[in-house]
């Protein structure tokens, strides 16, 4: 049986800073250093949190793009990463019930197969490309756009 993943508004941004640190490696690009990283929340952001059974297993940050366009940043701690499909399905159907948001977008390195397989796998479809947008690794990469409307969540 898949565990549940559970999504509510994360009232604790040290401990977003946690996940984050731990997640770093992976996804941050060459040069940022984790402990110059001030994280923060403006009024127009969102931290979200990712729990199974009360453990927290990654976060997201839900950035607005326009009125009804949001864009997800989700971090999910290497050691939860097989929870990844409950975890995209979960945060959109979390995301279209706040009412809103007709529009859900995720920007995905090109070294990230697995990542970009797996969203697309929930229903995310590519709607882009973001050339040599990303430095990891000594080098730049590409990035991908994808994205999901209210409607195709619903069908989730």
């Amino acid at each position: 049986m898949a565990s549940v993943v559970d999504v509510q508004v994360s009232d604790d941004l040290n401990q977003v800073a946690q996940v984050l640190f731990l997640c770093w490696d992976k996804y941050a690009e060459d040069g940022l250093d984790p402990n110059k990283t001030n994280i923060h929340q403006d009024e127009r952001e969102l931290w979200l949190d990712f729990l199974v059974d009360g453990e927290l297993i990654g976060v997201c940050k839900v950035s607005p793009m326009q009125k009804h366009t949001v864009q997800v940043h989700p971090y999910l701690m290497y050691e939860h990463r097989f929870k990844f499909r409950s975890m995209c399905k979960a945060l959109l159907k979390f995301l279209v019930k706040l009412g809103s948001v007709q529009k859900v977008q995720a920007i995905i390195g090109m070294n990230h197969n697995y990542v970009i397989k797996a969203a697309m796998n929930v229903g995310l479809v590519v709607e882009g490309m973001l050339s040599k947008s990303y430095f990891k690794n000594g080098e730049y990469h590409d990035q991908i756009l994808l994205g999901i409307t209210k409607e195709e969540v619903d069908r989730l």
